[in-house]
């Protein structure tokens, strides 16, 4: 009977267990209780029919008894298949890997290899010849020529640079003040606040915030010019006058952020970049203004640098600053979602594909095409050669082109503050007639109204730019191009201003009005850089935070759109990404930092990694009814609602309370000071006013959850909204106008121990990626690289598992990483950019990891071809459009 069910249930549900019951226990509907079923007591049971063969050699005796002793196994071969025969799945697997790593000879043993070895035999056959044939790094050692030997550096001259970071922020916050106060100024003088002239106060809000503009964009460039000339690539202690030179630039930059994303695909940017002293040629298309330290970039003529990818000219690793340049040849091609680590290049030629590494001190060759993460030879570079549409191929003058440019970037700017101008103007005539707490009252107003305005507008402007746009390759020099660029634009500003909207229910109307086809019940989260027209998302289907869907490609002077299918009741991990053309079939999984095998992906799969891996079997939650799941009923759907409309204006409200407690303050200071002095003043009231919300939303937190444990729960039930509510309020309200200024400073560790959060002494921290504070544990001494994300929760299966996250001391942890939940990184461990530790996974004390999923360095790179096949990817012209890597 066990073959026979073998063979006609897919992997997922061959049984595991088996257990006698006199009776099934039952719900009042006549479903199977899940919750009263009693747990398995038996060991688990094997499905194959092969005889029993008993392991032989040391290697296998060892494989066999840690997987015995993790699955409570009574008999198995050496031959049975780990995930169709012994039910095992990739908690397990993650779990089995973390404990053979502690034997000697198996240090380097990484989850892909479990996968492409699914028997205790062939295993302990791969385990050996690893052993014999492979040098691995040895703990603490040196695995490429940036890592250097742990620097000790002391409590007080962290304290002093903090000192200075403090300065240095609230004196970004005064600059940043002083056009606002001006206006403020002759408002407060010449206009009657009960009868505003709403001609002149547009006229001047839309003034400040050119100003804003103005001073975002230009500070950066002056202190690039006064603070990093002649700094010259090298390692430097963190927390040293170097450093602090360092971090004023890149904060300043980071600041301007959403400005330079309103340039992002614009001549504009590549200009801006070689104001810093980058080295760009002609023709460039940058569609990321992701680049950290520009003065040490160097891109060559008629080469692109796609949405969401980072070119990092720095990392930090064991208390060290280390700044490289990155060279970007001619004709190059840099894919979306990519990293490129300092002192990497890219020869003439070279493509980079999407969701991949460069690291420190790689190099493409002359027309090659590397992927994945880490990068490694996948091919030679196959050129997208796909016809322009005739409609759109005119060019426009370069002039007329930068001028529609300008154009369009005005739109953008003014379009948020003409959101904001009821709310204002609400504020402005309670505090007319209540006076400063008529400020406090009207918010809830003011940020509700600033919301659905926003996107109103949004939807508005998008179908009179660009009601849609077929599938096809485009100039990038055409109408259509600015068009399309226009859109882009509002998305993201529809992301940065009205995050809480995103991942609520409240979401799919407006995508609907975008034009996307969203199914019933399907939940979308912070997802970015989509072509919303081409979107089709199928029924009860999930998309995580921070996927990347359907991103335009830019290759050269030619713009590529494509739509993108997923199906029923499919998930798309945190931070994936997916490319355009791609159709996802039913019920199928692409995992956290993951990209799917090809442009067609079988239903009921799940992929994982960066070139992905085929998981035969995963981690399944049956302990929920779907009407807590799939198919809530009317009830629970009007709760929900109800929560979110918190979610969605609350953190608008408490941002509109803290505008408007900064403006009564700055009132006051001008009526005391002239206006310099009431603007450097307003600098550290700004950053007060920042640490009250914080306390708020953390008084929010300790109300609606109290203390984060671990636990499993449904995604219909209050906990999960409560939750996140509270991590809606700290990303919009926390990350920018507290921790967002302060990361890569002392202060950080205090901001999230408001919020639970267990962080060492001495940490350097730049990522503001954690949401269930109090689960999220880190040593002292560890340099955490921005966008890395310490994932303490999934939500597969509609159901919200979450865990702790374990940083030993020491500990170092590149850009865009993620550690998931119920994983260990012991002391000393080092893991690279873009690089993925699954749940369950323990990393060994004094190792150094890349790759997604993570796999241990080696001292010698080892050549791939034979590991992997290539996937061509053919037009219906039969041209080549694409390669891809698929493990074997």
């Amino acid at each position: 009977m066990v073959t026979r069910l073998k063979e006609k249930l897919p992997p997922y549900m061959v049984p595991s267990f088996w257990e006698k019951l006199d009776r099934i226990p039952e719900l009042p509907s006549g479903k199977v209780d899940r919750k009263a079923l009693p747990a398995p007591k038996g060991p688990r049971v094997s499905s194959s029919s092969n005889p029993v063969v008993l392991p032989r050699t040391e290697t296998e005796k060892a494989v066999a008894k840690e997987l015995q002793d993790l699955m409570n196994l009574k008999e198995f071969s050496v031959d049975d298949d780990l995930f169709l025969d012994l039910g095992a799945h990739s908690l397990i697997v993650a779990q089995l890997v973390s404990k053979l790593r502690r034997h000697p000879g198996m240090e380097a043993l990484a989850l892909r290899d479990v996968y492409r070895h699914p028997t205790v035999r062939g295993l302990a056959r791969f385990l050996d010849e690893m052993a014999s044939s492979r040098n691995l790094q040895a703990p603490n050692g040196k695995t490429t020529s940036s890592t250097e030997k742990f620097l000790r550096i002391p409590g007080k001259k962290i304290l002093f640079s903090g000192v200075w970071q403090l300065l240095a922020v609230c004196l970004f916050t005064s600059l940043y003040a002083l056009p606002g106060l001006y206006i403020l100024h002759y408002l407060y003088e010449d206009i009657s606040w009960s009868h505003p002239n709403l001609a002149l106060l547009t006229g001047l809000s839309l003034l400040g915030i050119a100003a804003i503009f103005s001073v975002s964009l230009t500070l950066p460039v002056l202190l690039n010019g006064l603070l990093l000339r002649g700094l010259k690539p090298g390692s430097y202690p963190l927390w040293s006058s170097t450093f602090l030179r360092f971090w004023l630039v890149d904060k300043a930059l980071a600041l301007a952020a959403p400005f330079l994303f309103v340039l992002a695909g614009t001549p504009l940017l590549t200009a801006y970049y070689r104001l810093f002293g980058a080295k760009i040629g002609k023709k460039v298309t940058i569609l990321s203004p992701l680049v950290h330290l520009p003065h040490l970039v160097t891109i060559g003529d008629r080469s692109s640098i796609n949405t969401g990818s980072h070119i990092f000219c720095y990392t930090t690793e064991n208390n060290r600053l280390i700044i490289g340049p990155v060279t970007v040849g001619k004709d190059c091609v840099i894919g979306s979602n990519s990293v490129l680590m300092p002192n990497s290049s890219m020869k003439d030629g070279a493509i980079l594909g999407d969701q991949s590494l460069l690291s420190s001190f790689q190099t493409i060759p002359e027309n090659s095409f590397w992927a994945g993460s880490p990068a490694s030879e996948a091919g030679p570079a196959c050129r997208n050669r796909l016809g322009v549409d005739k409609c759109a191929a005119k060019r426009l003058h370069p002039l007329v082109l930068n001028a529609l440019f300008v154009l369009g970037i005005t739109v953008l700017l003014a379009i948020p503050g003409a959101a904001a101008l009821p709310g204002v103007l609400t504020s402005i005539y309670a505090y007319e007639h209540i006076g400063p707490l008529g400020l406090a009252a009207s918010a809830p107003v003011g940020g509700l109204l600033f919301v659905v305005l926003l996107n109103v507008i949004i939807v508005c402007v998008k179908n009179m730019v660009l009601p849609r746009i077929e599938s096809g390759s485009y100039s990038t020099t055409s109408l259509l191009y600015v068009r399309k660029w226009l859109v882009d634009r509002l998305m993201e500003m529809s992301l940065l201003f009205t995050n809480s909207l995103y991942a609520t229910l409240y979401l799919a109307p407006f995508l609907r009005g975008m034009g996307a086809k969203v199914g019933r019940l399907a939940e979308v989260s912070t997802i970015s850089f989509v072509t919303p027209e081409l979107l089709e998302i199928g029924d009860e289907s999930f998309l995580a935070d921070i996927a990347h869907v359907g991103p335009v490609h830019v290759e050269a002077d030619v713009f590529t759109v494509k739509p993108v299918v997923i199906g029923k009741r499919s998930f798309i991990g945190n931070a994936a990404f997916v490319p355009g053309g791609t159709t996802i079939g039913d019920n199928a999984l692409i995992g956290v930092l993951s990209v799917p095998p090809g442009i067609k992906v079988p239903p009921e799969t799940t992929w994982l990694g960066s070139p992905p891996i085929l998981f035969p079997k995963r981690e399944q939650s049956w302990d929920y009814p779907e009407d807590l799941t799939y198919s809530p009923p009317k009830g629970l759907i009007l709760r929900r609602l109800g929560y979110e409309y918190f979610r969605v204006t609350l953190p608008a409200t408490l941002s509109f309370l803290g505008s408007g407690a900064i403006i009564w303050l700055a009132l006051l200071l001008m009526e005391r000071m002239p206006i310099t002095m009431a603007s450097l003043a307003l600098g550290p009231i700004a950053i007060v006013v920042a640490l009250g919300l914080t306390l708020v939303v953390a008084a929010i937190k300790w109300t609606l959850i109290g203390v984060y444990v671990p636990r499993v729960r449904p995604m219909w039930s209050s906990f999960v909204w409560r939750s996140e509510l509270v991590t809606a309020l700290y990303e919009n309200v926390v990350v920018p106008w507290l921790l967002g200024r302060f990361t890569g400073t002392p202060f950080v560790r205090p901001i999230l121990g408001l919020l639970g959060a267990k962080i060492g002494k001495r940490c350097f921290i730049e990522t503001t990626f954690l949401t269930e504070f109090d689960l999220v544990e880190v040593g002292c001494d560890c340099c955490i690289g921005p966008v890395s994300s310490l994932q303490t929760h999934l939500f597969e299966d509609r159901v919200m598992k979450m865990s702790r996250v374990r940083i030993g001391n020491r500990c170092s942890i590149g850009p865009r990483a993620v550690v998931l939940y119920d994983s260990v990184l012991e002391d000393d461990v080092s893991l690279d950019a873009l690089s993925l530790v699954m749940k369950g996974e323990t990393l060994s004390r004094g190792t150094s990891w890349h790759g997604s999923p993570a796999v241990r360095k080696m001292s010698k790179d080892k050549k791939m071809s034979n590991e992997y096949v290539i996937v061509i990817l053919l037009n219906q012209n039969q041209n080549i459009i694409n390669t891809r890597r698929i493990l074997k």
